[in-house]
């Protein structure tokens, strides 16, 4: 019996939802509008709450894990855009970093990831025509944890076929010191 009053509320549930002059409200009246509804990332455990400025994005865009990253010269592509069509300035607040953007909606972020928790914080602005109630800014932090690249020990090799063995291993990413020193 209960299967059945669950299956009818479900189709008449349904039927109310599509009933002519009836709007569903997740459907967009603009197929742009979906472009603009932000993502939601949770902050990382490790993260300290006091250097999150606004709403938190990871390294890995779209990636709800992704916060860490190797060491070194960082570079972070995501989207943009404005719901209005306004033209935006996006900048990074933190020291050593740099932001580009292109006018078709990307912005690039190119920095140094050091070892441990980084939080980069980066500002988008728009900037409203005449008519609109000034420029609004919104912060975000991009969090990332920097982990050392792991070092492969070095091969000497001889002229020859052991000169591609070793280039082999190399390429291959073989980790253990022991093995290479056989060759």
């Amino acid at each position: 019996m209960k299967p059945r009053i669950i299956l009818t509320f479900f189709l008449m549930s349904a039927i109310w939802s599509v009933a002519p002059g009836r709007v569903l409200k997740l459907v967009a009246a603009d197929p742009n509008d979906l472009a603009c509804i932000p993502s939601i990332y949770s902050t990382p455990n490790w993260a300290d709450p006091n250097e999150i400025a606004g709403s938190v994005l990871p390294w890995t865009p779209g990636d709800a894990e992704g916060f860490s990253a190797d060491c070194g010269k960082g570079l972070r592509v995501g989207t943009w855009c404005d719901p209005d069509g306004h033209a935006v300035t996006i900048e990074a607040i933190s020291d050593g970093w740099t932001v580009s953007t292109d006018p078709n909606g990307s912005w690039t972020l190119a920095g140094e990831i050091g070892v441990g928790p980084n939080y980069i914080v980066v500002r988008i602005r728009d900037q409203p025509g005449p008519g609109y109630d000034g420029p609004i800014e919104r912060a975000y932090t991009v969090c990332v944890r920097g982990r050392l690249r792991e070092n492969h020990a070095p091969i000497l090799c001889s002229l020859g076929w052991s000169l591609v063995a070793c280039l082999l291993i190399r390429w291959r990413g073989k980790r253990d010191g022991e093995k290479a020193e056989r060759v």
